[in-house]
């Protein structure tokens, strides 16, 4: 009588438990379309902090760029900015979130706070550069050399590599963690590439190879295109590698991982993609 009593317990109690998760059961979207803002497929969306976003883009038939600062979680916009001329976002992080913000044909730096309130304008004649993760240091290649420019006051000095090294761009930056991806000429008398990464505050080198890569900082996953080698330590780095050309020069490369002794040199390592 007993088992028979228990039986039937378990029987309800299951019924019970079946009935809630039906009752449960609803469709939900993965995604939530938000009806605030609607930006062109070309914008630029950047974290603003507490909850909320930068959408950046542009109108080049009227030469204006609007941006939005949006509330994800509310679904509003906290405050808009119209910018007369052609403005790009970049795409970095900075310690207080702010936004920096680039007039290409004028040369011109533009800075706004989370809140979308301007903090000043700094001229620059090259464009391709990054800002430090504090904002106080542009850095930036001329003349084949890493140069560092003072924000605030315009000076401008030269960033002592480990290795001597003839850059040619800036890839890839992470602010947060100082951590740069150059190209630099393998030879003196060509224009084949090897790939480095730096700390531009130290100037110390924690990766060189001889190969030429296109490379982007991911936080999450590294989802690579072609070769898919990548370097991961506190980030993501996705490496791209680009087609052999035909001539490499290997010696000048040799001697210069030679000289690195900490054993970093070539940390490449395959990696899952999604």
């Amino acid at each position: 009588m007993m088992k028979k009593r228990a039986y039937i317990l378990l029987a309800l109690l299951a019924l019970l438990l079946l009935s809630g998760c039906a009752a449960q059961t609803q469709k939900r979207e993965p995604v939530l379309a938000l009806q605030c803002t609607h930006p062109t497929s070309l914008s630029t969306i950047r974290p603003a902090g507490d909850g909320a976003v930068a959408v950046c883009w542009e109108d080049y038939e009227n030469l204006r760029t609007t941006i939005q600062l949006v509330d994800t979680a509310y679904d509003t916009v906290r405050k808009e900015v119209t910018l007369e001329g052609v403005w790009n976002m970049k795409e970095q992080s900075f310690a207080d979130h702010r936004l920096a913000l680039c007039d290409r044909e004028n040369g011109m730096w533009k800075f706004y706070s989370p809140s979308l309130t301007e903090l000043g304008t700094m001229q620059a004649d090259d464009m391709e550069g990054f800002f430090s993760y504090e904002g106080d240091t542009y850095y930036y290649i001329s003349d084949h050399v890493l140069c560092a420019r003072d924000v605030s006051g315009g000076t401008v000095r030269r960033v002592p590599l480990a290795l001597e090294l003839r850059l040619l761009d800036i890839m890839a930056f992470d602010a947060a963690n100082s951590r740069m991806v150059v190209q630099f000429f393998l030879s003196p008398y060509g224009s084949e590439c090897g790939t480095a990464i730096l700390d531009p505050a130290t100037g110390q080198l924690s990766m060189l190879r001889q190969e030429r890569y296109q490379a982007a900082f991911n936080a999450e996953l590294v989802r690579a295109h072609g070769l898919q080698r990548a370097v991961r330590q506190r980030r993501s780095l996705l490496l791209c590698r680009r087609r052999r050309v035909s001539g490499y020069r290997r010696r000048p490369v040799r001697r210069q991982r030679r000289a690195l002794s900490d054993g970093r040199v070539g940390q490449l390592r395959t990696v899952r993609t999604g």
